[in-house]
Formats: C-alpha cells, structure tokens, sequence
C-alpha cells in the first residue's frame, strides 16, 4: 500500500490547478483574438492552411490593385484615342471642304489654319498622362514622347502587368507607327518594269514632296538612257539620281532611296526619323509615268507616313490652293482612321478581358477569406460557452484545494 504524504496532495492539486488555469486562459486567447490558432502547436496542421490561405488572398489582393491601376490607365489611354477621333474627324471635313475647288484664297488659308491648330492639338494628345506616365510613350513612360522639335522619344514596346498567377497582359497600345514612321511610298506587285518604248520627250515624269515640303518637285526620266530603262533595278536607280538632284533648303531629297524588288515593287523611302518623315507622289503633269510604276496612292501604290506628316502634306496642299492633291490625302485621312478604330477595338477587348479577371478574383477572395475563416476562427457562443464552465472548474478547483490542504502549524505542533 502506498503511502501518500501531504507533499504528494499539494503537488497533485498545484498540477491540477495549473492545467486548469492553462485551459482557463487558452479560452480567454481565443475569446480576445477570435481565432483558435494563436500560435503553432495550437494546431501545427491548421497553421500551414492558415498560411498558405493568407499567401493566396495577398497576392489575390496585388493581382486586383494590378486590374485596378490597368483600368484606369487603359480608360485614359481610350479616352485620349477618343479625342483623337474627334481631331481627324474634324481634319476629314476640313480637307473634303478644302478639296472641293470652289474657295477661294481666304477661305483656304482659314482652313489651313484651323489644320495647323488641329496638328499642335494632336500632338498635345500624343503626350496624353496617367498620373505622371504617357500613355503613348511605349516604356520610356516618364518622358514626353512627341517633342517640340519634331522628334519621338517614345518606342513600341509594351507595359506587362500581372493579373493572375503567370497571367500578364500589355495595358499599353502601340501608336508609335500610327503618330510617327519612316515615310515611304511603295509601288507594290505590278509595277511596270520596262519604260523603255515611252516616248522621251517630253520625257516620263512624276511629282514628289518629301518631309512636309510644301513645294513639289517635277522628276523626270529618260526612258532611253543610258542604260535604257526596261528593268526595275535601273529604273530604280534613275529615280534615286533624280530625286538626290533635287536641291531645297532643310529638306533631305539628297538622302532618299529608292529600291526595287519582285514583292514591294519601287519603294522610296525619306531619310528623316521625325514626325515630319514622309514621301508623297503625284503624277507627273507630261508624259506621266507614276500610273505605270504605281507610284503614290491614286494609281494603286501606298505611302507610309504618320499622322503628322500626312497633316503636313495636307497643310501643304491646301494652302497652294491644290485640290486634286488634297482630295488624294482623304484617302491617308482615312487609313488613320481605321486604324485608329481598329486600336481602339484593341483597348476595349483588352478592358473586357480585365473586368473578368476583376469579377473571377474578388470571387476567388471571397472563396479564400471563408476558407481562412472556416479554419481558424473560433465558434465565439461555444468558446463562451467554454469559458464558463473552464471558471467554474477552476473555482472548484480552488475550494476543493482549500478544504484538502487545511492543515497549519498549529495542527503539527499539537
């Protein structure tokens, strides 16, 4: 039989007690906090859910800052692009007035006018803002890609943001070439090869303006050479020659080239990099060769310049009072258009696809925080619940021990 001293019952009830006061606060942490788990060996399984939970809903939450930035900024890029419409449906008007050959010289100076004030206006919107980021500036968004010397300081190279987990989409359009690109006039498939049997005089010729020159430039060939022009790599050759002749003051016809292939047919290409890059040709006023090469837009040929420099050509025409060249613009004036509805299409998909993934993400977050909840939050009317009953176990505790342990120095020295 074992003894059991008064040392072995005041242990036992300390022990007792202790666990019932451990038990008494754990439901007093979790009635403070909300939670159950309050550290790791709460529930070391239930910690790494916890974790792994909250690791999702924060990064939940940047992908959903993420959309919500690259709203706002696409919203200001449409907006911009919408102003644009306005400016070249205005500019589309105006030119259809101009080309119409009943104005006489104050009227189309007027006209030419309200152009050049649309033109400043185009480039104002070209260094449209985010904040402190130009929508049109590609990634060099801190600086203002259309500078007032004519230059571009902004490149086509899109902005990624991330929306989803190795989810990124480009919250940027690429309008560089639409503002601003290397003018050219290409000719393309079915240009003659072959002027020879023209006859050479007066000789074949075509009209150019380079740059935004407003004067245009007679070019004239000799069919008869030498070398005879039958072949395109010659007549290409010709035609450079004639155009490096021409002779104008801060207009580079020195640096044209002009090269021929099978696919592109005659390509004449400026040599500005600016906002003022572009080659425009008319036919010639003798003998006109541009129908046979398919040089300039009017005989099936295209010409590549941006907005600026179309405007320029415009400007040009009108106020020389030419109408046949500026009723040959409107079909630039158009291109810009299309392609600018067609960017914009571009800006709303793109604003569709983010609201989606903003709607599909606040639902995920909802999902996340009730899963985050279901596994750490506690039943507060059953911790409560708890809580009483722990207090009462531990009060009894206390009047039990009280009565147990009564025992005094008195008792010992009788």
């Amino acid at each position: 039989m074992i003894r059991i001293t008064n040392n072995m019952v005041a242990n036992t009830l300390t022990r007792n007690m202790n666990n019932n006061m451990k038990n008494l606060y754990k439901l007093q942490e979790q009635i403070a906090t909300g939670r159950t788990i309050n550290k790791p060996s709460d529930n070391p399984g239930g910690l790494v859910r916890s974790l792994r939970l909250r690791s999702d809903i924060t990064a939940n939450e940047q992908y959903l800052a993420n959309i919500s930035d690259s709203l706002s900024y696409m919203d200001t890029t449409e907006s911009a692009m919408n102003n644009l419409t306005s400016v070249l449906n205005r500019v589309r008007g105006l030119t259809v007035q101009a080309a119409n050959g009943t104005n006489d010289d104050s009227a189309l100076q007027s006209i030419a006018e309200e152009l050049s004030q649309l033109r400043e206006q185009l480039r104002t919107i070209a260094n449209s803002t985010y904040g402190s980021k130009y929508v049109f500036a590609g990634s060099n968004v801190t600086e203002a890609p259309c500078t007032e010397d004519g230059q571009w300081t902004g490149n086509n190279t899109e902005l990624m943001r991330e929306i989803g987990s190795e989810v990124k989409i480009p919250v940027n359009i690429d309008m560089k070439s639409w503002f601003i690109q290397p003018g050219q006039s290409i000719s393309g498939t079915g240009a003659s090869t072959d002027i020879s049997s023209l006859p050479a005089s007066p000789p074949p010729s075509f009209r150019i303006q380079v740059d935004g020159d407003a004067a245009v430039h007679t070019i004239t060939l000799d069919p008869l050479g030498p070398p005879a022009l039958n072949n395109g790599t010659d007549i290409a050759a010709a035609m450079q020659t004639a155009i490096n002749a021409v002779v104008q003051p801060d207009y580079d016809y020195a640096g044209v080239t002009v090269t021929y292939d099978a696919v592109n047919g005659y390509v004449i290409s400026s040599a500005s990099t600016g906002t003022n890059s572009g080659v425009h040709i008319t036919s010639g006023t003798n003998n006109d060769v541009a129908d046979d090469l398919k040089l300039g837009i009017t005989t099936g040929g295209t010409e590549n310049a941006g907005i600026f420099a179309v405007m320029d050509q415009i400007i040009n025409a009108v106020t020389s009072g030419d109408s046949d060249i500026t009723s040959d613009l409107l079909g630039k004036i158009d291109q810009k258009l299309d392609t600018l509805l067609t960017n914009r299409a571009i800006v709303g998909a793109r604003t569709n696809r983010l609201e989606m993934q903003q709607t599909r993400l606040k639902s995920i977050d909802i999902s996340y925080t009730g899963l985050l909840s279901d596994n750490e939050d506690a039943d507060m009317a059953e911790v409560a619940v708890n809580l009483q009953v722990q207090e009462n176990v531990y009060n009894a505790s206390l009047a039990v021990g009280a009565k147990i342990i009564q025992a005094s120095l008195i008792d010992f020295l009788k």
